[in-house]
């Protein structure tokens, strides 16, 4: 569960030596990093000669560093420190230099003394960021964080490296750069956060900088929107997405950076026009690999179209054998678990799976429906239409239904014809009498069954 860190963090004393060293006849000196600049700094020096004889421990604090501190003599042949100092500035990347006199009392001159840094940092008390990102929209994760953008606004929050529930102590609220209003979705994209909004897609990059942890891309930004939350799968190496109505025509493209490509053709186009941006915004698309395909999927309130990546077409798949009316597909949620495709179910708690030996839907019979092209030549004699299939594989006969139109919206009685049977492995599906084509002609193929079905090469002869 995501949340805010506590009000206050209070950390606790610490002490902790950072260096111990002994006396270098070329100077004594500590470098100071961002980790021991922190806190007090308290140098200890233990006068020591050459014989091990050691004297009392002499310490200095950083308020005595300028004015230095002296040791009064101690017994004979004790040695002793006088004029104990430590010169420079405190900061990162600077060096702190010791100086000071030793004093052998007559014992041995030769100075071995002990330095020793202690570190103390108190106990502090840190006020923390308190934000306001809920209600969460979208999430995503980009190294070792995730991304999340507040619903309804153009704000988004990345979590901090310590905690992944909470929001990053320093610099963890942003604002997307060219929306007119609020993030639709957020995803990861090459090393790179993705906004998408009704308008543009925006490009961030991580810039290792703790105050400022995300920039926008500008060059890579595209100039056109989603229409909603799920609107979009990874496709192609790239996001596949429904476009928002807000830039004009919706339509399915193909994302790039700083540009994008249209796939859908006219007929797509048609049918997304149909529907009002509120029901675009609960539409979900999502991406499928099966061997050597790859599609596109988008689940539409009263249609289902898939976009074959290998093919570059266009089809509409159903579930069940009526026409008009909803003609959605009832599966979702795609998934590839080894060698098997796994889908949920719009309807009922289904969990299925993908049987390339059938083409029926839980049991049920599966309408296929073809639509050839028209043909435009006038006053020709069409007969001995033909289509290759693959038969023999039928458990029972199998028939098309045949139906021809003129106009290409209107289609007149169905002509059955057997094509399938068991066994009946080298059959030909053949209409041997068609008509003559007044103006223009063209055929609606339909099948209706649980046999795996395969129609292709659909030619006729005229005269």
């Amino acid at each position: 569960v995501m949340s805010n860190w506590p009000a206050t963090t209070t950390y606790p004393e610490s002490v902790k030596t950072i260096q111990s060293t002994q006396h270098s006849e070329s100077g004594d000196s500590i470098a100071i990093t961002a980790l021991n600049e922190v806190g007090h700094l308290t140098l200890t020096v233990t006068p020591t000669n050459a014989n091990n004889v050691t004297g009392f421990p002499i310490t200095i604090n950083e308020s005595e560093w300028a004015t230095g501190v002296s040791q009064s003599p101690p017994g004979s042949g004790i040695p002793y420190i006088t004029d104990l100092k430590v010169s420079g500035i405190k900061f990162a990347g600077s060096i702190l230099y010791v100086s000071y006199t030793f004093m052998p009392n007559s014992g041995n001159a030769t100075d071995i003394s002990k330095l020793e840094w202690v570190q103390t940092i108190p106990e502090t008390t840190v006020e923390n960021m308190q934000y306001d990102f809920t209600p969460v929209g979208d999430v995503c994760r980009i190294r070792g964080r995730y991304v999340f953008n507040k619903k309804g606004t153009d704000s988004f929050f990345l979590t901090s490296l310590d905690d992944e529930s909470k929001p990053d102590r320093v610099a963890a609220e942003y604002r997307a750069e060219n929306m007119p209003d609020a993030i639709i979705a957020m995803r990861e994209f090459r090393d790179f956060v993705l906004a998408f909004g009704s308008s543009t897609v925006e490009f961030y990059k991580l810039t290792g900088d703790a105050n400022n942890l995300i920039s926008f891309a500008s060059s890579y930004m595209v100039s056109v929107g989603l229409c909603g939350q799920f609107a979009l799968a990874e496709f192609a190496d790239t996001f596949a997405f429904i476009t928002s109505p807000a830039r004009g025509q919706v339509q399915v493209v193909l994302m790039g950076q700083g540009s994008y490509t249209p796939i859908s053709d006219r007929h797509v186009n048609k049918l997304l026009s149909t529907y009002t941006p509120a029901q675009l915004a609960a539409v979900v698309v999502e991406g499928l690999k099966s061997e050597d395909n790859e599609f596109l999927i988008l689940h539409l309130p009263d249609h289902t179209v898939v976009f074959n990546a290998t093919s570059k077409l266009w089809n509409i798949i159903k579930t069940g054998v009526t026409e008009g009316g909803f003609v959605g597909h009832r599966a979702i949620d795609y998934r590839n678990e080894g060698n098997i495709i796994t889908c949920g179910d719009k309807i009922r708690g289904y969990l299925g799976y993908q049987d390339f030996t059938i083409s029926s839907q839980y049991g049920e019979d599966q309408e296929i429906i073809l639509y050839s092209p028209l043909i435009t030549q006038e006053r020709a004699i069409i007969f001995d239409l033909q289509l290759t299939a693959n038969t023999g594989l039928a458990s029972q006969a199998s028939r098309l239904y045949i139906s021809i139109t003129t106009d290409g919206h209107n289609y007149g009685r169905e002509t059955l014809i057997e094509y399938d049977a068991p066994y009946k492995w080298l059959s030909r599906t053949i209409m041997q009498k068609v008509g003559m084509v007044v103006i223009r002609m063209g055929f609606k193929i339909r099948v209706v069954g649980a046999t795996p079905c395969t129609l292709s090469n659909l030619r006729a002869r005229a005269m």
